[in-house]
């Protein structure tokens, strides 16, 4: 998890009022807090460390990940029709 979790800067104090506690960000993301912190271990979501045990993920970087995870519908049919072709060419 160390290389996605970085300190906040000195001036964390301004910071700290537009960040986000795990537990917060796990009920905006209708998910447990132990799935956040495998999300920060993956890279998915950047978080900062403020203090020695505590992590806090930015409204920034929050709205960041749900952007990228949006799952447009176009993008699911094709990958059910990619499924399906692999699944054919298996069984041939």
């Amino acid at each position: 998890m160390a290389d996605h979790v970085t300190p906040f800067p000195n001036d964390h104090k301004a910071s700290l009022e537009g960040s986000l506690k795990v537990q917060d960000v796990a009920g905006d993301l209708a998910v447990h807090k132990k799935t956040v912190y495998r999300m920060i271990r993956r890279g998915d979501i950047k978080a900062h460390r403020v203090g020695k045990n505590q992590l806090r993920i930015t409204v920034a970087e929050l709205n960041a990940y749900k952007e990228r995870s949006v799952v447009r519908p176009e993008t699911a049919v094709e990958r059910l029709i990619q499924r399906d072709r692999e699944r054919l060419h298996k069984n041939k």
